[in-house]
């Protein structure tokens, strides 16, 4: 449990850290290892993939976090390919948990 809120905790204390001036060093893979490294400790995808969007936004947008964040999620589902595959996904895990509670997978 304090493994799990201590990843849940880091994303906001990038916050309060002054901007990174690291010349070259790809930054961008911050949020790529931070979500990688979650899911291999606390075997949990979505939480995961959550906390290192957040951790994206933080090191994209600093201040304006929250405002930032909503543009940019809005931006993104603008698109009426994004939605799609967001409401295809949805619906497949909802039919793959209605199977599997149903008990046809193991017919």
């Amino acid at each position: 449990m304090i493994l799990q809120y201590g990843l849940l905790f880091l994303p906001f204390f990038f916050a309060f850290l002054p901007e990174l001036h690291v010349g070259n060093a790809p930054v961008f893979l911050l949020p790529l290892v931070y979500l990688l490294a979650g899911v291999l400790i606390t075997k949990r995808t979505v939480e995961s993939l959550v906390l290192a969007c957040m951790l994206a936004a933080v090191l994209l947008f600093r201040k304006g976090l929250a405002v930032g964040f909503t543009d940019a999620m809005m931006m993104t589902m603008e698109s009426p390919d994004n939605v799609f595959t967001v409401l295809v996904m949805a619906l497949m895990g909802g039919v793959a948990a209605l199977i599997e509670a149903s008990g046809a997978v193991t017919a």
